[in-house]
């Protein structure tokens, strides 16, 4: 019994899928049809990807008039042709961006102005619709340009994605699945150049050139797998020992490479090394014996070769299988065949083939095979009558959809053009849900909580000090980034050992905070401190550009507090833990009113060190930011401190008691506020 054929039966077999497959796959695309290919090429290609990669190529610098006109074309602009003819018309001599900014004005075309010179009285001023739209693009891309300054490049480019709702517009188009996750992966790729030493949109712009290259292309986001209802194309080596219902050899007409045979230096396995003639004085070279002998023998074992990876091709199918090719070079060839009687393929007729459509010539009449040549005039029929047949189709449907079901003026299917309207006007009930997450960081929360607490506190948290990127080598102290400091002292606060910095100054452990106290010793502390760290480096526990970073009177300052000396006594007791990850689930709903509280979502974070002390817990967390005072540090980090707490307590059984922060740039420690918490 047989059932209709899937995409998902039909497989296309290539000789070598370099520079076919992505043109292959191109045009079944265009046609509807989904495919799938295992090449890692055409990422930079895909138009919805050049689109946005211009778009902020323009608003880096919009001066430049290969992304300008792109980004006119495009969804971002909307322009037509005719109205980027008549925009670049108003001034030759100028770029596109200050012809348009004319346009914006509302000024006059320079022939118009040369009319008005030779006394004509006809005018062609810009027409008041195209000023406006010139009007608003420029009006949109300013308020982008002043985003870049503050705006993460992702942040921004998801701004842009949302405004346009360019998401929608990709995934409506052929292949939409695909273009949606290209764009996706543009996102993921502005992450990741986030969290390179780099930042701004002129250096992700660059990064993004350096990828494409360098040939740094992994390829089209794949929304499909192989195992997906799509139509495969794949190389004749990759088939051996797989079989399809149906198999569309295609490129028969492909010429063989026989590179290897043509060399002047020749070398085989069994008969040696052979090479050309030459003379140098007369500056002659020619083919010696040898050499003419080896080329023919790799020739004839290099079709042998092709001969059995035809073979390979044509006993894939289990159904049907059509071979395709093209007769523009061997039309002369199929006119000779047609006049001869059908036989097997002779020697001379293989020696002399140059690609597999030769061997199959003098045998394809005496099988049982369906032949059929179809001409270029046929192809570009076809393909018009198809335009025109869509463009009907395109025609009906708008007029029919314009006014409703039941209320169009042309005859046409009410109970499909009912479904229709019914699915493009259908609207989602959930989409309070859409940005509902699995899963979270206690970063994103306490940013989001800042944000919605004090938006002047959050952007002057956000807009940090630029650092200017500098080579290792040329680096000091002083110019390293934030988040490199940060990550020394966390490092460093993560390997310290209480007992072999501080053991040396005591005989016996104190009993209070102030004989601890009294018993340090500056002198032998920095000492005994500076060879731990140098021990931890030896050991490459810590690296050198961490140990770079670390200040000595910093850290001298933080062990002169009380905080030291109560880490120091849990230490002693096996009761401190320092940089513990954890996962937390939380009811949505505490995070987003829109979100439903059956929902569960999940906080990650790592805690920096938390000990118990008397049966209870005290938790802390380190910082290196550069504030004024403590309250500034407490309206920052207090929401992260809560959500540690609550995992602490769910994970440790034991109430927390105290919740402390300290800062290495005040040296200060000091336990939550009430109304920070």
């Amino acid at each position: 019994l047989l059932r209709p054929v899937r995409y998902s039966d039909i497989v296309i077999l290539l000789r070598t899928t370099s520079g076919w497959d992505e043109t292959f796959k191109q045009v079944l695309e265009e046609e509807g049809i989904p495919v799938y290919i295992t090449s890692k090429t055409g990422y930079f290609a895909a138009p919805e990807v050049q689109e946005l990669l211009q778009f902020l190529r323009v608003l880096d610098n919009p001066l430049q008039d290969i992304p300008l006109f792109g980004t006119l074309k495009s969804v971002f602009g909307g322009f037509s042709d005719e109205e980027i003819a008549r925009i670049r018309s108003l001034q030759k001599e100028v770029s596109l961006y200050q012809a348009l900014c004319r346009c914006a004005r509302g000024e006059q075309t320079e022939e118009t102005e040369q009319t008005e010179e030779a006394g004509e009285t006809e005018e062609a001023e810009v027409p008041e619709g195209l000023s406006q739209k010139a009007r608003a693009f420029l009006d949109r891309v300013l308020a982008y340009r002043d985003a870049t300054v503050y705006l993460p490049i992702r942040d921004l480019l998801q701004q842009i994605v949302d405004d346009y709702c360019y998401l929608d517009y990709v995934t409506a188009l052929p292949a939409g699945g695909k273009r949606r996750a290209n764009v996706e992966m543009l996102f993921t790729k502005a992450s990741d150049f986030e969290k390179t030493s780099y930042f701004g949109l002129f250096h992700f712009i660059r990064y993004m050139e350096q990828l494409e290259k360098y040939d740094v292309d992994y390829g089209e986001a794949d929304s499909l797998d192989e195992h997906a209802d799509v139509v495969r194309i794949m190389s004749i080596h990759k088939s051996k020992g797989l079989e399809f219902p149906v198999a569309i050899v295609a490129g028969l007409s492909k010429r063989f490479n026989m590179q290897d045979a043509n060399r002047s230096l020749i070398v085989d396995m069994d008969l040696g090394i052979a090479c050309d003639y030459v003379e140098p004085d007369r500056r002659i070279r020619s083919r010696t014996l040898r050499r003419a002998v080896l080329s023919r023998k790799l020739r004839e074992d290099g079709l042998a070769e092709e001969l059995r990876v035809l073979y390979v091709a044509l006993t894939r199918a289990r159904e049907k299988l059509i071979l395709t090719a093209s007769l523009e070079k061997a039309r002369e060839k199929w006119e000779l065949q047609k006049e001869q009687e059908a036989g097997q393929l002779d020697y001379l007729a293989f020696m002399s083939a140059g690609c597999y459509l030769d061997f199959l010539l003098p045998v394809i009449r005496q099988t049982p095979v369906e032949v059929r040549v179809v001409s270029e005039e046929e192809l570009a029929g076809r393909a018009l009558s198809e335009q025109i047949h869509l463009y009907g189709r395109r025609s009906r449907l708008e007029q029919a959809g314009s006014a409703g079901p039941g209320q169009g003026e042309i005859a046409v299917d009410e109970e499909a053009l009912a479904l229709l309207w019914e699915r493009f006007t259908y609207e989602y009930p959930h989409r309070a849900l859409e940005k509902l997450y699995t899963k979270t960081t206690v970063s994103e929360l306490k940013i989001a909580a800042m944000a919605e607490r004090d938006e002047a506190a959050y952007h002057a948290f956000e807009e940090q000090e630029v650092v200017p990127y500098i080579p290792a080598f040329r680096r000091d102290g002083e110019a390293m980034g934030g988040t490199v400091r940060g990550s020394a002292y966390h490092r460093a606060m993560e390997l310290l050992d209480f007992e072999a910095v501080l053991g040396e100054q005591f005989s016996i452990f104190p009993e209070t905070y102030g004989s601890y106290r009294e018993g340090l010793d500056r002198t032998r502390l920095a000492a005994s401190l500076r060879a731990f760290l140098e021990g931890e480096r030896k050991a490459l526990r810590l690296s050198e550009e961490y140990l770079g970073a670390l200040r000595e009177q910093k850290l001298i300052g933080f062990l002169e507090q009380e905080i030291a000396y109560r880490m120091w006594a849990a230490q002693r007791s096996g009761r401190l833990y320092r940089e513990q990850p954890f996962v937390l689930g939380v009811e949505a709903d505490r995070l987003s009113r829109d979100f439903p509280s059956e929902e569960t979502v999940l906080i990650q974070g790592i805690i920096d060190v938390f000990f118990v002390e008397k049966g209870e817990l005290v938790l802390l967390d380190y910082k290196t930011d550069v504030i004024r005072s403590m309250e500034e540090l407490w309206n920052r980090y207090a929401v992260q401190l809560d959500y540690y707490g609550e995992a602490l307590t769910k994970i440790q059984q034991l109430p927390v008691r105290e919740k402390l922060l300290y800062s290495f740039h005040l040296g200060t420690c000091q336990a939550i506020p009430p109304q920070a918490s």
